[in-house]
Formats: structure tokens, sequence, C-alpha cells
């Protein structure tokens, strides 16, 4: 059930994004003259300019122009940890058949002159 669930919610993600990608793609300049490509719904006939003129601030110009990486990156996270934790959390878990021996050598303190 819950694999049947996330692949539709997946699939449509996904679908929501590429029409987004298609539909709503445009450019903003920012004021040290670096384009910025991204998508969102916007009313597209109130900006006919090639560069668009409504504002966003620093945070939704990153969230928007890498939302597509960022929902990549948190399904591989998600799937990761839900198949595969030992990817996530970094465990290897081997049996020790033999005796583990520790010493500690501590440093000596420079020489006096």
């Amino acid at each position: 059930m819950f694999k049947r669930l996330l692949s539709i919610i997946l699939v449509f993600t996904a679908i929501f994004i590429i029409a987004n990608k298609a539909i709503y793609l445009h450019v903003h300049e920012a004021n040290d003259g670096t384009l910025i490509v991204h998508a969102h719904p916007f009313n597209k006939s109130a900006d006919n300019d090639p560069i668009k003129k409504h504002h966003h601030n620093l945070l939704e110009y990153v969230l928007l122009s890498h939302f597509d990486l960022l929902f990549i990156a948190s399904l591989l996270f998600t799937l990761a940890g839900k198949f595969a934790p030992e990817i996530i959390l970094g465990i290897k878990r081997k049996k020790c058949s033999g005796h583990i021996f520790l010493t500690f050598k501590p440093l000596r303190a420079p020489p006096l002159k």
C-alpha cells in the first residue's frame, strides 16, 4: 500500500514539475546582472518582457531555481532511508570473531632548552 501511494504521489509530482517548467519557465535579472532561470505559476499576460519584472527575495530565487533538484535529492534520501538505512546512517555491522587490543601512547612534552 505504501509503495503504491508513494508511486502515485511521485508520478503526479513529476508531471507537475515537467508541466511547470514547460509553461512557466522565465528569466529574472539580478542587481549584479546575473540571469536567474526558474519556473513557477504567474500571470504571463501581465508581463510580456523576456526578462520578467516581478520580484522575489534571495531564498525564493534559490528554492525556485533548484526546486526539481531539491525534489530529486529528497526523493533519493527518502528512498535510501526506507530501503537502505545503512547508506544514510553509515552503519556497517560486522561480527568480531577475535579480540581487539587498544593501546594508548600519550605524546611527550617538547624538550626543554
